[in-house]
This record gives C-alpha cells, sequence and structure tokens, in this order.
C-alpha cells in the first residue's frame, strides 16, 4: 500500500515544468561558454560554428568534453577548444556520409530483389494481387503502393511519360519501387507471404525473419544519417535481430559495431569489390584522437570484421 507521501512524491517527480530559458544572442552563448571554461583563444571560429552550426547542435559532440556531466554544471574540461568539439564534429559528418554511401547501395539492391522476383513470378503488376501478401498486411500495402504522394508528382518525367503513353491505372513496380523510400520498401517486404519472402532472403543468405529485421534496422539508421542526426556514439534502439553474424563478431548491442556488421553482410554480397570498410578503417585512423571506446568499438574492430565475414 503506497503512503501519502510516496503519492505526493510520485506527483512531484511527474510534473512538467514550464519552459523558460531564453534565446541568447551568439556573444551571450560565447560568453556563456567561456564562463563554463571553453578555451575562447579562436573568437572567430567559435562565433562562425555558433552561427553556422548552432548551439544546441554542438552541445551533442561538447558533452564529452565537459568534466563532470552529473553535477549539472557543464563546465569543460581545462584545455578544450572549439577546434577540438569541431574535428568531432566533422569526423561525425564524414562517417554519416559514408555509411550513406553504402546505404543506397543497399537499398537500391533490395528494391531491384524485390521487384525482379516478384515482377517475374507473378507480373509487372503484382502489388495489385491480393494472393502476395499476407492477409492483415493487405490493405495497408496498397495503401503504401498506390497512395504514394511520388507518383503523383510531375517531376518525375518517367512517371509523366508511362501516364501519357498507357492506359494502365497503375505504374509497373519497378517504376513505383523508385520513387518508394527505404521504410516503405522494407515494409512492403514484411507484408509479403512467406514463400516469396524466403526466396527473396534466400538471395541474401539469411531467413525472412533476419532480413526484415536488418532492413528495418538499417531504415532507422538511414534515416538517422539522412537528417544529419549524431552517428559516432549513438545508442541504437531500433536493433537488427541477433543472428550468427552478429554472435561471431560479438560487439556491443544496440551500437555502431553492429550496423557496421549488418552493412558488410550486405555489401559481401550486393558489391563483393567494396571497399567500404577499408575506408571506414582509413576514416577512423586518419581522426586519430576520437576514442573508439565511446563508440563501444574495440581496437581491433577492423580485425574481427575481416576474420568472421571476410574482407
Amino acid at each position: 500500500m503506497r503512503t501519502t507521501v510516496g503519492l505526493f512524491s510520485y506527483k512531484h517527480m511527474t510534473e512538467k515544468q514550464q519552459y523558460t530559458k531564453p534565446a541568447l544572442s551568439i556573444l551571450s552563448q560565447i560568453e556563456q561558454l567561456k564562463e563554463r571554461r571553453l578555451e575562447a583563444y579562436n573568437l572567430e571560429k567559435l562565433e562562425w560554428a555558433l552561427k553556422y552550426i548552432g548551439y544546441y547542435r554542438l552541445s551533442g559532440y561538447w558533452k564529452i568534453f565537459e568534466e563532470n556531466t552529473s553535477s549539472g554544471d557543464h563546465r569543460f574540461r581545462l584545455g578544450t577548444t572549439i577546434d577540438q568539439i569541431l574535428d568531432l564534429y566533422d569526423f561525425d559528418r564524414k562517417l554519416r556520409l559514408h555509411f550513406l554511401d553504402a546505404l543506397e547501395r543497399i537499398e537500391i539492391s533490395v528494391k531491384s530483389m524485390i521487384n525482379n522476383h516478384m515482377a517475374l513470378n507473378y507480373s509487372p503488376f503484382w502489388f495489385e494481387e491480393k494472393l502476395v501478401f499476407k492477409d492483415e498486411s493487405v490493405e495497408e500495402a496498397k495503401k503504401i503502393i498506390l497512395s504514394h504522394k511520388a507518383l503523383n508528382d510531375s517531376h518525375h518525367k518517367f512517371i509523366q511519360h508511362y501516364k501519357e503513353k498507357y492506359s494502365n491505372p497503375s505504374l509497373p513496380s519497378w517504376m513505383i519501387f523508385e520513387v518508394l523510400n527505404f521504410g516503405d520498401v522494407s515494409k512492403i517486404y514484411s507484408f509479403l507471404k512467406n514463400l516469396d519472402a524466403k526466396k527473396i532472403a534466400d538471395d541474401f543468405r539469411t531467413s525472412p525473419r533476419i532480413l526484415k529485421s536488418w532492413l528495418r534496422s538499417l531504415t532507422t539508421t538511414r534515416n538517422l544519417c539522412a537528417h544529419h542526426a549524431r552517428l559516432w556514439n549513438k545508442e541504437f534502439t531500433v536493433l537488427p535481430e541477433f543472428s550468427r553474424e552478429l554472435k561471431r563478431v560479438n560487439f556491443k548491442r544496440g551500437r555502431l559495431g553492429e550496423q557496421i556488421t549488418v552493412i558488410v553482410f550486405f555489401l559481401k554480397i550486393v558489391s563483393p569489390h567494396s571497399q567500404w570498410l577499408e575506408s571506414l578503417d582509413k576514416l577512423l585512423k586518419s581522426y586519430s584522437k576520437i576514442d573508439l571506446s565511446k563508440m563501444n568499438l574495440p581496437d581491433q574492430w577492423f580485425e574481427i570484421i575481416q576474420d568472421n565475414l571476410g574482407s
């Protein structure tokens, strides 16, 4: 039985507060950072960073330079400079771009593999047939495919040309998939009946359960990168299904090493001559001051992936 004090404390802890922090000018932001012991010998660069990147965005990168984040005073460790913060920011930007390069190849290959199998085994308009989808997913699948706003965008010349030339109410699947995003394609795959899902997964040398999970996980990663979210020390909440590949490398769950492993697995199949992993290794080595432990990557991460998944 809860006491009155317990009930009061719980209610007090969960009460929302009014946000009252005022907006600060760039000069006021600089003064606040100087009070928190940021070395400000390069005021011009600091002003540029606050003006064109922004205080709030940069704060996600300077937290690791704070002396004691639990105290709430956000004081920097002595000797911290804007150059160190921008170095980490620049590394994260290049890391996102590197991930997007791989994720683009994976997304395109998944679209192609689904289309190749489904169109050849049914028709170019296979998505109109109820029998290809799980019963509970038919309406949602059709809604995604047939109601996509991009299908009515006049700036897609190939769509405009098709509608002017052909009387079919729907576009063939390969045209539709050209404008669907990774998340939509991931959902469409998850809606397919088991036999077709298995045949597509076979081409990716995995099971439908694993493929469905990994596509969902990579969709989240792709969206993070595309929308400029912080990646280098991200804690992922949409986790890929634990597989024998992930067990072999044994990286920390929910951290970047797991995403790297999944990407390398796909690239071995869809782009076997890719140097993506080697380029990633070079990127990390070029930023030698980046603490791999903050990314939950062991020092021998590269060798671990090579030994377990191949170069």
